[in-house]
């Protein structure tokens, strides 16, 4: 682990660095040489990327978790929530279902399945708060690394498209002449037929004209989704007449990226609750356990093989994805170790892989030496590409779209993002009720610093434009839907206060919490104060504690007194609030009792119409009397303006 720490901190420091040369080259307009460094750093963080991978021992491939938390797929599954219910933590019966509520994500004690069968024993809860320890930190190199990735990769798509020429193709090895001619030839004629199939998309797709720089890089990136996206988006602001059209692509390259981690996510949940008692009609697909650039793990599911046998074995068949709708067959042996005898819950490792490239298997499950399984289902999506995180993409769309003023693609990113950080609550049961935005606590804890700090960007950049404006008044005349629709928009806020909170990102931070407080500012004026307006002054205020001293500068400190002379201000407001009609009410009975047994004389309340007798009340000049008496008294009193 601390090996594993050294490293990370390599990548980033390599990941700053490359920032700042690449910011001086450009300067120069050094763009091949900034290219080069970017490169490298990309390579070095994918090597570092891929130990993470090694050092693993996880049954489920980890990359998934620095993409997505697998969590709320797992919760869409009846029996998932059912043995979460049935079953305890750490027990043996739910070794291979119990979750672990980590910074990885849904996982099982000894990984998310394990696929060994021999998983480690928990002898103590030292042991077992050392593991969990690990998995954190673990966890945390992931995201991160991904976090990485996508900035290096956002930076090499930038880089690329505005030095407006090919690659250098020097770096490629020079093989003999005869070998070298067939390999070329093949290599040509497996371009020509990609060119073919990306014109004949991109005709589907909208007639789209792309340059040969840009239709190089597209065909160089192959079936990545998650670098697709990047392209999409560093095209849309390039090429602003079909702008809205590019970044359609983007977003649709990142929502079948969703879908497939859904499917793998989902799959590694049916292997793990998988009975193996059970008798099925069809062979089991195997599951995706780790991945490079240019590799694939896969694990082998179990057979029901007879108690008398010793001869149950899978055969592995895949390859390349040929079309949609095709499925894998037994004449897809090209692969290594494809068409092959192999024991069961064994782990097989095919190297040699295209990069960025999707491929897929099955399995033939063998439960002797004559009885056979048909063939399994086909797998989703198997990429040699490392899943990048869903949010910060969706990021990298807002902000194109942002940019460039396309109102229905901000829309779409700013629904996907607060379905994915946020959950809704409804002030009041009533149909009428407003509802009011909430961090989800368990994807807060598993997203790294950088996607974090990228969301409370986004939401400060939002919100923070709303004047601030000095006076109470001219707020007053607010009706109640805007009321509601200022209480939704400080909710959202106090997000950004969280997620900034939890980046250490201290000028966001002060930057959301002041727009908490325009946003708070006019609804100090109702006498009927919203009682989330506390608790978000806390939230503020509590954030801003954990600020070290030397982040602090003279507007925050002002930010600090006006925020705790906001907290006075509304718990006093609190404590003198009017009280409703029916307290009044019952202390009128009550003072009327209290008069009866106290045998002093109750005036009865006259009907509407109803003359007042002498017996009733005091006289005509008595009450003269008192009224002369008590407008000298006003006169006396100064007259308190109310607000």
């Amino acid at each position: 682990m601390a090996m594993l720490a050294c490293g990370f901190q390599d990548a980033n420091a390599i990941a700053q660095a490359t920032y700042t040369v690449t910011r001086l080259l450009r300067a120069r307009k050094e763009f091949r040489l900034a290219r080069k460094y970017v490169r490298s750093a990309v390579a070095r963080v994918e090597e570092l990327m891929g130990t993470l991978m090694q050092q693993s021992g996880s049954g489920m491939d980890p990359c998934l978790t620095a993409s997505l938390d697998p969590l709320p797929y797992l919760l869409e599954e009846e029996t998932f929530r059912d043995r979460e219910r049935q079953e305890t933590l750490f027990s043996r019966k739910s070794s291979a279902g119990a979750v672990l509520r980590t910074r990885r994500g849904a996982y099982s004690d000894n990984g998310f399945a394990n696929f060994d069968g021999d998983g480690k024993k928990y002898t103590n809860e030292e042991e077992r708060g050392k593991s969990l320890r690990q998995e954190k930190k673990w966890g945390q190199f992931v995201l991160q690394c991904a976090s990485l990735l996508v900035m290096l990769y956002d930076l090499s798509l930038k880089l690329d498209l505005e030095l407006g020429e090919q690659p250098e193709s020097e770096d490629r090895p020079i093989a003999s002449k005869e070998k070298g001619v067939r390999a070329e030839d093949a290599a040509k004629a497996e371009q020509t037929h990609a060119e073919k199939l990306m014109r004949r998309q991109l005709q589907e797709m909208g007639n789209l004209d792309l340059s040969p720089l840009e239709n190089h890089l597209l065909l160089s990136l192959g079936s990545n989704p998650y670098r697709l996206c990047l392209f999409w988006c560093q095209l849309s602001e390039s090429r602003r007449v079909n702008a809205q059209q590019i970044l359609s692509f983007a977003v649709r390259e990142l929502e079948s990226a969703v879908a497939t981690e859904k499917k793998l996510v989902h799959a590694g949940w049916l292997y793990q609750t998988d009975d193996p008692a059970a008798t099925p009609t069809t062979s089991r697909p195997p599951t995706l356990v780790g991945r490079s650039c240019t590799s694939l793990s896969l694990s082998m599911p179990a057979t029901r093989k007879n108690v008398m046998s010793q001869d149950a074995f899978i055969t592995l068949f895949g390859g390349k994805k040929a079309g949609s709708g095709i499925s894998v067959t037994k004449l897809h042996t090209e692969l290594l170790h494809t068409g092959v005898r192999h024991p069961p819950h064994g782990i097989v490792h095919i190297s040699g892989l295209t990069p960025n490239t999707k491929y897929h298997f099955a399995c033939e499950e063998h439960i002797d030496s004559r009885k056979s399984l048909p063939l399994s289902e086909t797998t989703p999506d198997f990429g040699t590409y490392y899943p990048l995180p869903i949010p910060l993409l969706w990021l990298h769309i807002l902000r194109s779209a942002q940019k460039l003023g396309i109102k229905n693609i901000t829309k779409i990113c700013w629904e996907k993002l607060w379905s994915l950080f946020c959950e809704t609550t409804r002030v009041s049961p009533t149909a009428s009720g407003h509802t009011l935005c909430h961090f989800k606590p368990f994807i807060a804890e598993r997203q790294s610093p950088y996607v974090l700090d990228a969301f409370a960007q986004a939401i400060c950049a939002k919100y923070a434009r709303v004047p601030l404006d000095s006076s109470l008044s001219g707020s007053q005349q607010e009706g109640r839907r805007e009321q509601e629709r200022r209480q939704h928009r400080a909710s959202r806020v106090l997000i950004a206060v969280e997620a900034s909170s939890i980046a250490c990102n201290y000028t966001y931070l002060f930057c959301a919490v002041a727009a908490y407080d325009a946003l708070l500012r006019p609804l100090l004026c109702l006498h009927t104060l919203p009682p989330f307006l506390l608790d978000g002054l806390v939230k503020c205020l509590v954030a801003m504690e954990g600020v070290p001293r030397t982040a602090w500068h003279p507007r925050g400190r002002a930010l600090f007194g006006l925020l705790t002379s906001r907290l006075l201000l509304i718990q006093t407001q609190s404590l003198q609030a009017r009280r409703p009609r029916r307290a009044r009410e019952r202390d009128k009975e009550e003072r009327r009792a209290k008069k009866k047994r106290s045998g002093e004389r109750i005036i009865p309340k006259r009907k509407k119409g109803e003359r007042r007798t002498v017996s009733e009340g005091p006289t005509k000049a008595a009450t003269d009397d008192d009224a002369q008496t008590a407008h000298t008294r006003r006169e006396d009193v100064p007259q308190i303006g109310r607000q």
